[in-house]
Order: C-alpha cells, then structure tokens, then sequence
C-alpha cells in the first residue's frame, strides 16, 4: 500500500472533459458556473478515486492546472492548502453546493475539518483569475465550488480500507437505501476515520467526517437536505523551521518544546488543535416554467473548538491574576473559538427571446465568540479551574 500511495502522489496531470451543458441538468449549484464566460475546470470525483486515500482535497487538487498544494503534517493528511495562479487560499472563493465555505475571519479555509470530502461530492469545479462566482463576492485568485452527490437510485453498501506511510489508515463506510416511495425519495450516509502519524516530528491526526443526504424529487423539483462535517484533533505542526534546522533535521517540529537552560528537554504531549464543524444544506431546485429555473439553499454551519498550548515564563497579570505574589510561571492555556454561520443562497437563470439572463444573490450571517481559558498553573493552585482570561464577540453580514 506505501507503494500506491507514492504512486498518487506522483500521478501526472490528468485531463478532465468538461460536461455538456445542454445534458439533463446535474446538481443544483453546477449549472450556473457552467455558463459562467470565464476560464473554468470541471473535475469529475471519480477521476480523483484512485488517489483518494486519505489525503485532504488540497492535495488531490495538486495536479490540476496552476494548482499548488502545502501540507503542514508533511505527508497531506491533516492541516493543508492550496494556491491557485500564485494566489493564496484567502483569496480563493470556496464554496459547498454554492455556499460559502472560506472562514468568515480569516478568509481561510480548513478543510482538515471535513476530512475525506472527495468521498461526498460529485464534481468539483475550478474557476481560475479574477471574475464572479455563483454566490457571494467576486473571487480575486481562483473560485472552487465542491458539488455534493446525490443518493443512489439502488440500494448499496460501500467501504474503504487503507493503509500506507507514516501508519496513515483510512477506513470509510457508506451506504444508500435507493429509490422508495413511487421512486421519489432516496437517502444515503456516510462514515470515514482517517489517522496518520504525519512525515514531520508529532504531527499526528486523529480525524473523523459523516455525510447523510435525504432526496426527494419529481418531474420539476429537487428538494435534497444535506448534513455533513467533521471532527478532527491534530498535533500542532504549523511553526515551521529556518534554513539551518532544515539542513540539519528537516522534521523538527518545535511546537510543545519545554526549554529548560536554552536546551529542550520534553515536548507537550497535548499541544493540539481540537475543531468540531457541522455543516446543514436545504437546497431546493425547482424548474418554474420550459424557460426559467430556480435554486435556492438554505445553510447552517456550526463550529466549535480549541487549541492547547503549554506556555513557558508567563506573567500572571497577561492572565488576569492580579497579585499572586509570582513573577513568572509555566501554565497550560487553550484558545477557543465558538461560531454560527447562516444565510441563504440563490439564483434564478432562464431566456427571454434571444436572452439569456441569470440573477443570483445570497445574504449570510456570522457571529463568532472568541475565549481563552487557563486550565493549570504552576505555583498558582488558587485559581479557578479553566479559568477564563479574555472574551470578545464578532459580528459579519455579507449581502451581494
């Protein structure tokens, strides 16, 4: 299995057909983007199977054209991005099913939360340059739009198993009711555990993902309720190394490091990244007359998580301890991140005589609640268990 994985690894550029637009209409987001006058790459999901083994998406993207891919843990399971034309992934417009997917802060997108998303979607698209996208504001580097598959109209059950470098496992079951109810309703679910030791020093990931898709359908509606996403703890691997330590040990990874006489005695076993993301889609594709077409999605997106750092030589009042009598001390602390994500997305495109007209817009909501808590203390045993040490709020609303 070290074998196939190397193999995946180094695949050449593979060329992928783009789908005809004028065939029977595919999943809702697709068809807009399609039409879109710019320089676009559609990618069906089967075509990337075969390197689907655990990697996270920027890395089995890495092939595609001006596409270049980075992975914090070193073998692309766990923190990973990705660059379109030189162009960073904040300025990379993602999207799921149309809806935004790009950190409403940051700008980043992290798909390390929903490990083994290729398994969910059926096609992803690539918008590259400057130009707009289906949903949400112009895109300056690149647009990517991942698009969900629809349940089996047969009954199946399907599992992954795999095993390759750096003890990296994949394991991944899914399975599908088909058509039921006069043919109209059909639901499938999915389950994946990705682990990995990772190639750089304590860069381990313990992942998990899920994926249920309910679809109801008739001769003019779609109606499909999606629910996926992901939890994921990963040791901290994001510090990097200067030109010397890579010389010397490529793998150093300095992030838990405990110092003591300017030399490093032990790593912090917990120094990790926590994250839990849920992701809800209502997405609803309706054909209103021969010539005009709607779609519309309600979203909901749910995150919640922390990272746990072992922090050396501190000063209490940085905390919010006030006279504790101590100078300086080691102490564990954790920053969390507490976020809701909503809105709804739309576009209706149809002819009038010769013209050919698409209107889409989308109104999306976020708060996010920011705290750190100080779980532990040396020589400070009097304060509270996790106790808090700063708190704001984050408010964004994005209308287009």
């Amino acid at each position: 299995m070290k074998g196939i994985i190397y193999l995946g690894l180094c695949a050449s550029s593979m060329s992928y057909a783009q789908a005809d637009s004028a065939k029977v209409k595919e999943i809702e987001a697709v068809n807009f983007t399609k039409r879109l006058p710019v320089t676009k790459e559609i990618i069906r999901v089967e075509n990337l199977a075969q390197k689907n083994l655990g990697q996270d998406l920027p890395m089995l993207l890495k092939n595609q054209t001006s596409v270049l891919s980075s992975s914090d843990t070193g073998n692309g399971v766990g923190y990973s991005d990705f660059r379109i034309r030189g162009v960073a992934g904040t300025s990379i417009n993602v999207m799921m099913n149309g809806v935004p997917y790009n950190d409403s802060e940051s700008q980043g997108t992290f798909f390390v939360n929903v490990s083994d998303l290729a398994s969910s979607a059926s096609q992803i698209l690539i918008q590259r340059g400057v130009g707009s996208t289906s949903n949400g504001a112009a895109a300056f580097g690149a647009s990517v739009n991942i698009i969900t598959k629809n349940p089996e109209e047969t009954p199946y059950f399907r599992t992954d198993q795999s095993y390759g470098s750096f003890d990296t496992r994949k394991h991944s079951f899914e399975a599908g009711t088909g058509n039921f109810l006069h043919n109209k309703f059909s639901i499938m679910a999915r389950y994946s555990i990705i682990k990995s030791d990772g190639y750089i020093d304590r860069a381990t990931s313990d992942l998990q993902s899920y994926n249920i898709t309910a679809l109801f359908k008739t001769e003019k509606t779609k109606l499909k309720f999606l629910a996926f996403g992901g939890k994921e703890k990963t040791y901290q691997s994001w510090n990097g190394i200067d030109e010397n330590t890579y010389k010397i040990n490529r793998k150093f990874n300095s992030s838990g490091a405990i110092y003591q006489g300017g030399n490093i005695v032990k790593f912090y076993d917990n120094e990790t990244d926590n994250y839990q993301q849920n992701h809800y889609h209502l997405i609803l594709n309706q054909s209103i007359s021969n010539h005009w077409d709607l779609e519309t999605t309600l979203h909901y997106t749910k995150g919640k998580g922390f990272y746990e750092n072992y922090k050396q030589d501190q000063r209490p009042e940085k905390y919010n301890i006030l006279n504790s009598g101590i100078v300086k001390t080691d102490l564990i602390r954790k920053k969390w991140l507490d976020n809701d994500f909503y809105g709804m997305v739309a576009h209706i495109y149809g002819k009038y005589n010769n013209l050919k007209i698409n209107l889409g817009g989308a109104g999306n909501q976020y708060q996010g609640k920011h705290f750190g808590n100080m779980s532990s203390a040396f020589g400070l045993p009097q304060i509270p268990f996790e106790h808090e040490y700063y708190r704001n709020h984050s408010v964004k609303n994005d209308l287009s």
